[in-house]
């Protein structure tokens, strides 16, 4: 049985192209331009008074050049994602010296002694302030990538009213772009709410 991958990522830039996002270079992040991909994002409250909303899409990720996001990109995250490129190095060399051990999830390992991997984290961040972080292990720590969908969805709604609100969008199969560039886009839909 394969199990789909869910990640966690920062989304950097929502633009007419589609959502820009970073992701820490690695074997998973190889499958994100392969397979179709879902998205979710939800946000307010399910409380009286309150309404929430919740968009979800589904499409495709193609890789984009690092340069195109990084300036968006936190500082702190990319500091991390270099970190932690460099302690999988440093585990494949000296594992039994550092105390790191690969656990069954693929590509991530356990960390045994906190305080070593935060001062790897401090050194890279004082690197990237100072532009000192060699550009081919900036690349091999993290990539980017422009989710397209080709279906979005938008739910709002709470405990006060009487329905879900329900909108969707779809991609015409017969052309990518607008005349502007954007992504094309049928008219939306209001849909029922279950």
């Amino acid at each position: 049985c394969m199990f789909t991958v869910l990640r966690t990522v920062n989304m950097q830039r929502i633009s007419p192209l589609g959502v820009d996002f970073i992701m820490k270079h690695g074997k998973r992040s190889s499958q994100i331009a392969i397979n179709p991909i879902a998205m979710c994002i939800t946000s307010g409250s399910y409380t009286p008074g309150d309404t929430v909303e919740q968009w979800r899409a589904e499409g495709r990720c193609v890789p984009l050049p690092l340069s195109e996001v990084i300036d968006t990109a936190p500082s702190s995250t990319v500091a991390q994602m270099i970190a932690c490129t460099r302690a999988a190095s440093e585990s494949s060399a000296t594992e039994a010296d550092v105390g790191w051990r690969k656990i069954c999830s693929h590509d991530r390992l356990v960390i045994s002694r906190k305080s070593h991997f935060v001062e790897m984290v401090q050194e890279a961040r004082l690197e990237l302030q100072n532009g000192e972080v060699p550009e081919e292990e900036l690349e091999a720590s993290v990539q980017a990538f422009r989710f397209q969908p080709e279906r979005l969805e938008f739910m709002t709604g709470g405990p006060d009213q009487v329905i879900w609100d329900r909108w969707e969008w779809l991609r015409p199969a017969s052309k990518d772009t607008d005349e502007d560039g954007s992504l094309a886009w049928e008219e939306p839909r209001h849909l029922l709410p279950y």
